[in-house]
Formats: C-alpha cells, sequence, structure tokens
C-alpha cells in the first residue's frame, strides 16, 4: 500500500483534532477506526455522512473527499472515486494526495493518458516523490510508452541508487520492451541488492533465454529450484527453455512438475500439449489442449489446434 493510500488514517485523525460539532467529530472518529480496522464499507458509509452534513470547512471538505476518494480506490470504485478527488481537486488544486489517488483510478480505468497527467502533477509539485515517479513508469507501460517510463525509472534512480525494487522494475520494462542485454544487467544488480529471491533468478534466466544464453539461463532456473524446490513457476520457464532447445521429454517433464504444484493453471496444459505435440505425442496433447481449453484459456494457437482436432469452426 502506497505511502499516499496508508495516511487516510492519519487524515482522519488530523481532522478529528480539528474543531466541529460534535456528531460529525464523532463521525470521523469511527470512520477512522473503521479504515483503520479494514472496514472499508463503514468508513464509506461514515464519510457520506460527514461530506454531507455542511458542518465542514473547504479545506476540510477537500481531506473528506479526498478520504472518501480512496475507499472507493480500494472499493474498486474508481470511476467514483474520480468524482470525489476531482471534487478535492476543484477545492485544493495543489493536493498531491487527491493528484496521486485520482491517478491511481484512472489507471484502474484504462485511462493512462490522465493518469500520466495527474502523476507528472504530482511530480511537478514534489519532485522526489519516489511513489509517484514508480505509478508514472507503470502508467507509460500500460500506456505502451516503456522508453519513457524507462526515463523515469532512470530519474528515480538517480535518487535511489541502492533501491533493488527500482532496479528491478526497470528490468522488467526492459524485458517486455526486447532490450534483453540490460534487462540482464538489471536483474543481476537487483540480486545483488534484494538478495537470493527465486522471482529474480527466474527473471534473469527467462532474459537469459530469450537471448539464446541457455546454459547461464539453465544455471539461474537450477538455483531458484534450489531455494524454492516447490515452485511451479520455475519448473515451466525450465520447460520453456528445454522447449526452444528442441529437449521435449525434459520440457514435458517440467511441465508434468508444474502441473503437480500448480494444477490451476490452464496455461500449463496448453504448453504442455504444444511439447507433446513437437515430440508426435498426439493423444497427450488433444488431451492438453482440451484441459486448456476446458479451463478457459484463450490463444490463437490454441483456437487453431482446436480447429484441427474439430472441437470449434
Amino acid at each position: 500500500m502506497t505511502r499516499r493510500i496508508a495516511a487516510l488514517a492519519t487524515a482522519l485523525l488530523l481532522l478529528a483534532a480539528a474543531p466541529a460539532v460534535a456528531d460529525v467529530e464523532a463521525d470521523i472518529n469511527a470512520a477512522y477506526a473503521a479504515a483503520d480496522a479494514g472496514d472499508l464499507g463503514e468508513a464509506r458509509r461514515l464519510l457520506d455522512i460527514i461530506i454531507a452534513s455542511g458542518d465542514l470547512t473547504p479545506d476540510r471538505q477537500a481531506v473528506m473527499l479526498e478520504a472518501r476518494g480512496v475507499i472507493l480506490v480500494l472499493l474498486k470504485q474508481p470511476a467514483a472515486a474520480v468524482e470525489d478527488l476531482t471534487a478535492a481537486l476543484a477545492i485544493a488544486p495543489t493536493y498531491t494526495d487527491a493528484l496521486y489517488n485520482r491517478g491511481l483510478a484512472y489507471n484502474d480505468l484504462g485511462r493512462y493518458e490522465a493518469a500520466i497527467a495527474d502523476f507528472k502533477d504530482v511530480l511537478a509539485l514534489e519532485p522526489t516523490a519516489i511513489d509517484a515517479l514508480q505509478r508514472l513508469a507503470d502508467a507509460y507501460v500500460a500506456a505502451g510508452r516503456p522508453q519513457e517510463a524507462v526515463a523515469v525509472y532512470d530519474r528515480a534512480m538517480a535518487l535511489q541508487p541502492d533501491d533493488g525494487l527500482l532496479v528491478y522494475g526497470r528490468a522488467e520494462v526492459l524485458y517486455a520492451s526486447g532490450d534483453l542485454t540490460g534487462a540482464i544487467v538489471d536483474y543481476s544488480t537487483a540480486i545483488t541488492l534484494l538478495g537470493e529471491e527465486p522471482a529474480l533468478y527466474i527473471a534473469r534466466g527467462d532474459a537469459r533465454t530469450d537471448a539464446g544464453d541457455f546454459d547461464n539461463a539453465l544455471l539461474d532456473y537450477n538455483h531458484a529450484l534450489s531455494l524454492s524446490p516447490r515452485s511451479a513457476a520455475v519448473y515451466r520457464s525450465r520447460a520453456y527453455m528445454f522447449g526452444k532447445q528442441g529437449f521435449l521429454e525434459f520440457a514435458i517433464q517440467d511441465y508434468d512438475q508444474a502441473i503437480d504444484l500448480d494444477p490451476d493453471s490452464g496455461w500449463t496444459y496448453f504448453a504442455r500439449g504444444q511439447a507433446h505435440a513437437a515430440a508426435g505425442h498426439v493423444e497427450e496433447a488433444n488431451a492438453d489442449f482440451m484441459q486448456a481449453y476446458a479451463m478457459g484459456v484463450e490463444s490463437t494457437q490454441l483456437d487453431e489446434r482446436l480447429r484441427a482436432m474439430g472441437v470449434i469452426e
């Protein structure tokens, strides 16, 4: 949870400390208690009462609108959150918490350019706000602008060069944009900063696999398994690597292990089906494709397989 969402309870406490009509003050205290206990529905109900009371000064009204906006973001009601946060900003245009949380709501709505604008406005007022930089990078990625996301990560890392999560975030963007060399360098740095995390070795192994560096990818996957022997994710990634090399029996064995550990992954059945098909195991491949279909996997490649089997038209 970001510092701005976590600050909801603090904002409510500050309001409770200010002069207010007795009933409103009691409601503010109760809203704080509900938010602190995780009862978001009750916090929202009390905030509705407080905001409708007419007993707040404009500045305090803006804080309460922002607080309800945060609750609505957490309740997965981003459109309503945007309304409250916009109303708060109409009262207090430089209210950075409202800008930040409206950016989150816009992002949830898929309005990435609007989210980018809000996070930029936060940074114009708070240039060193790391959380806003991270969210801005995420919004750029979602908007299909990875190079700008990398530039934002560069800016954040200039402020906090030893932040392993920032390095990892940049590695993910570089990997997704096809810069495998840069991604591998950043994953390696993240491992140095964050320590023996299996997910980091899997990620670096995946980048090395896509770069054709199979020997080092295998070392990464094996090390990840030594750290987390029951990780289905490691077996899936190593199986994919074996498949790319044409070691189909090894790939199938690893997919078997992944399914044993995580039988609810339809994509693993589909991937194993592809390995079986490549190995000439027609019945096994068809069974896996049918299982993936039953589990709701959507893929043009799967559709082609199902058409060939006469399952769909």
